[in-house]
């Protein structure tokens, strides 16, 4: 199952893939063989259909399967600070608690662990305060982590639902596996009883950072970055799609229900990758899908925090277990703000935020997650009479009509007609800033509120004057406001022009 670290470093990354393709394709026949008892009720449930008995319906719970982060040195190094949600003054969603297994232990893949370092606890539970702060859940969420070797340096580290659910209370779709955490989540009840909910298992061979400061050195692999990764697999950020070895792609693991995520991707053309009459289960066509380049998340969710357009997924042209299909296209979403759910992970990059794409990933699965909404934003200006030489002042509101705090950056760029004068003031923060003709502010607008900020300024000519103000969410959206102000009169649209969802 190891591969020597000596030569594991002179592997191409799709060499280590099929290396790790042993370890996953035994896991995958374990869990076929494990649903087969449950479902045939014995070790003898071929004779017994035989001898009459009826069959017992299929499992409602099953074990879940992990996905693999992987070191790449070559990925683009980006630092993305945490999510604003994550503040002392913010009361956490849910309730995550941590299991550090001791050596000795086992965690549900067979690995042995070791005793963990205390640093390295300290900068998992902070990875634990972010998701805290962004799911919603009335039931805690209980996760088993395993300090293991993993026998060589390319595999940061593999997690995911302990268990899955299928049919519990408030589920939306029937005849769907969820992970354990999400179904409690939405059924308002513990569902597993005293199993946890999210496992993980990181490796030990590798120079970690564990600072929680986001700063890395350039050497140094951020722990924190990987904790979320993993944990946001758990949540459900993977599905049951594979490509086996016998050049046949599947899903469901020979049972006929797919994970919830498995409902929501599609080829380039929109067409389901559940579509049987498409792609039968199994069926060389899905295999040849999956290698596509071309697989897509589409739920709605997805789509608006991804500028309105479709989610790309990770479909490289050779099967990549544990990577391919339950991940974030690196291409795509590598060294931007939503990188955290991709493949590969360099030293020096900090990612402490999941991104909007993620999160509305995970809206659509089911979680009741926060996204910021600042289009209702305003930009007004007083007096509506103005002659040069009048001093008129400009008020912004800030509005979040969203269900998530936003880290917003405020920018007005002054035409030369209009000098400001005094100083800018804020509701909420630190005061704007005056550069030049530029005024400047940031700071959280949480979810539902209002920041109000004004600034003077003095009308210099009789001409007309138009100013631009961009409201930036941190996320990928910019809204833009205009104002006019002439010699005479000062009009106020609300909105001349938007840019954003």
């Amino acid at each position: 199952m190891a591969v020597k670290e000596q030569n594991w470093m002179k592997l191409s990354f799709p060499e280590k893939a099929r290396q790790w393709k042993a370890l996953l394709s035994r896991a995958t026949i374990a869990l076929s063989l494990f649903i087969l008892l449950l479902w045939s009720g014995s070790a003898w449930g071929p004779l017994s259909l035989a001898a009459g008995r009826a069959a017992p319906p299929p499992p409602r719970e099953m074990p879940g399967r992990f996905a693999v982060l992987w070191f790449d040195p070559n990925a683009p190094s980006i630092h993305v600070p945490p999510p604003p949600e994550l503040s002392a003054l913010r009361v956490q969603n849910a309730t995550l608690n941590v299991q550090f297994l001791t050596a000795g232990q086992t965690d549900l893949w067979g690995y042995t662990c070791l005793d963990w370092p205390d640093d390295a606890k300290a900068a998992y539970l902070y990875a634990t305060n972010i998701w805290a702060a962004l799911i919603h859940s009335s039931v805690p969420i209980n996760i088993v982590a395993c300090w293991a070797d993993l026998g060589s340096d390319g595999i940061l580290g593999l997690g995911g639902p302990y268990t899955i659910e299928r049919d519990f209370p408030n589920a939306p779709y029937a005849n769907t596996w969820y992970p354990v955490a999400l179904a409690n989540a939405l059924a308002g009840s513990d569902q597993n009883g005293a199993d946890p909910e999210i496992t993980g298992t990181y490796n030990m061979n590798f120079r970690w950072y564990f600072g929680t400061d986001g700063n890395p050195p350039s050497d140094r692999v951020d722990f924190v970055t990987v904790v979320l990764h993993e944990i946001g697999h758990g949540l459900g950020f993977l599905g049951t799609m594979e490509v086996l070895d016998n050049g046949q792609g599947r899903w469901g693991f020979g049972l006929p229900y797919p994970y919830a995520y498995d409902r929501f991707t599609e080829d380039g053309a929109g067409n389901a990758l559940l579509n049987t009459s498409v792609y039968p289960n199994p069926s060389t066509a899905l295999a040849s899908a999956l290698t596509s380049g071309n697989v897509w998340f589409d739920g709605p969710n997805a789509r608006r925090a991804n500028g309105g357009q479709r989610v790309r997924i990770y479909a490289p042209s050779t099967w990549d277990s544990g990577s391919s299909y339950s991940h974030l296209d690196s291409a795509t979403y590598e060294g931007t703000p939503n990188a955290l759910m991709t493949p590969y992970l360099s030293d020096g990059t900090a990612i402490h935020d999941p991104g909007a794409v993620t999160r509305g990933i995970l809206s659509d699965l089911g979680w009741e997650i926060g996204l910021p909404d600042l289009s209702p934003s305003t930009k007004s200006v007083t007096p509506d009479q103005a002659t040069s030489g009048q001093v008129v002042t400009f008020t912004v509101r800030l509005v979040n009509s969203g269900d998530a705090s936003a880290t917003v950056r405020f920018t007005d760029t002054l035409p030369s007609t209009l000098q400001p004068v005094g100083s800018p003031t804020a509701s909420s923060g630190s005061p704007p800033s005056v550069n030049g003709q530029t005024i400047t502010w940031q700071g959280v607008v949480a979810d539902s509120g209002v920041v109000t900020i004004t600034y003077a300024t003095r009308l210099t000519t009789d001409g007309v004057a138009v100013n631009r103000a961009q409201i930036d969410n941190s996320i990928g959206n910019i809204y833009t406001r205009w104002a006019l102000v002439n010699g005479y009169r000062t009009f106020l649209p609300l909105t001349l022009r938007s840019t954003g969802p």
